[in-house]
């Protein structure tokens, strides 16, 4: 199984933010896209 840091330009900070936003796979990721996964991220870092 791919983890989310194995994916070039995504590292351990990034992998917090998806993980943080529900996105906790490569196929997930895969899945909503690359937007979408950003705009999840982006929603739950504004509600901390």
């Amino acid at each position: 199984m791919v983890k989310l840091t194995d994916l070039p330009g995504l590292g351990a900070e990034s992998e917090q933010m998806l993980l943080d936003a529900g996105v906790d796979s490569v196929e997930i990721l895969r899945r909503i896209g690359s937007v979408r996964a950003y705009l999840r991220s982006s929603v739950v870092a504004g509600e901390r």
